[in-house]
């Protein structure tokens, strides 16, 4: 397997960022060693079969990865005056299991990404969860489509943490659903290809909602493409799409759109 380290100074977590902790933020930085400990030995299985970065299971292939970010920031609020310095360690592990037999094809994949600061409320754990999948129906016919869930936090919070939630003890995180699907006419290695389909997207907040409960939405599009090929790698693509997003609070905000 593959496992990509960028830090800036060394592999070991600064001893300044578990100094002097609260009882939460060690909480959240003892899962990120063991994190780092679980996926170092996918790293060793991988690299003991082979240099394809994945361990077969069964028919499919389980595909793991881990990077390891040293992190710094000299005013790690925005703030105009009396600027905070923070350091900190995030780990991202992923893990993909694909499998493409015949005409099905699909792949679920987990990616985290967990940080440590020695600014307790700076600390935060995104998980993004996505299914894609893809099955030939005849030659000239195929279907895909995906499922994904996010919850993630929202950088904006570095400005909120100055002003209402002043005092608050973690970021501002979303959740976020997404499906979307599409039907594709003619052979993968045509000329030119059709494609219609259609997507889902649901926004709401995690925490905070009094906060930024007016940035939560709903979301549906439509639309229908004509993919033209003109070389090995590379395509034309024309179409038209509909869009409308309805906000949950604030109708003005409301929109809806046509784009080609």
């Amino acid at each position: 397997m593959t496992v990509l380290f960028y830090l800036a100074n060394n592999l070991t977590l600064p001893g300044q960022i578990l100094a002097g902790r609260t009882e939460r933020g060690l909480a959240c930085t003892y899962p990120l060693v063991i994190l780092f400990g679980i996926f170092s030995l996918f790293a060793a299985e991988g690299h003991a079969q082979g240099s394809a970065a994945s361990i077969p299971v069964g028919d499919a292939r389980l595909t793991p990865a881990l990077d390891v970010e040293y992190v710094t920031s000299d005013n790690a609020f925005l703030a105009p005056s009396n600027e905070v310095s923070s350091t900190g360690v995030s780990i991202s592990p992923s893990l993909t299991l694909s499998a493409d037999k015949a005409q099905t094809a699909f792949d679920l994949s987990y990616r985290g990404r967990f940080a440590a600061f020695d600014e307790d409320e700076l600390d935060f754990a995104d998980h993004f969860l996505t299914l894609n999948a893809g099955q030939g129906i005849s030659r000239r016919l195929r279907l895909s489509g995906s499922l994904g869930f996010a919850r993630e936090h929202s950088d904006t919070f570095t400005n909120l943490a100055l002003g209402s939630a002043e005092g608050a003890q973690e970021q501002v995180s979303f959740d976020t659903l997404r499906a979307n699907a599409s039907l594709t006419y003619g052979a993968a290695a045509a000329k030119g290809n059709v494609r219609i389909g259609f997507g889902l997207q649901n926004r709401s907040p995690n925490n905070f909602e009094s906060l930024v409960g007016n940035s939560g939405f709903d979301s549906a599009r439509t639309f229908a493409e004509f993919l033209l090929r003109i070389s090995s790698d590379t395509r034309f693509v024309t179409g038209i799409e509909y869009s409308d997003v309805d906000y949950d609070r604030g109708a003005t905000r409301d929109r809806e759109a046509v784009t080609a």
